[in-house]
């Protein structure tokens, strides 16, 4: 069986507002331990999972709150 991590960020914890998306995504994945590759690629599928592809270089600080 394969190790799962789950994690929470409060939905309006803007740590770093000013970088694209997608970066930031990147970012907490590398947190949990991943490589840079499977941490961007990762971040790319779950943009992709809940309709937000479009919005991966728009900036954390761009989103509207229901898109956090």
């Amino acid at each position: 069986m394969g190790t799962h991590v789950l994690s929470m960020l409060p939905q309006d914890c803007e740590l770093i507002p000013h970088v694209p998306v997608v970066a930031y995504l990147t970012h907490l994945a590398r947190l949990q331990g991943m490589t840079k590759d499977e941490a961007r690629k990762t971040a790319e599928q779950r943009l992709d999972e809940v309709a937000l592809g479009d919005r991966a270089k728009s900036t954390v600080k761009q989103l509207s709150h229901g898109m956090k």
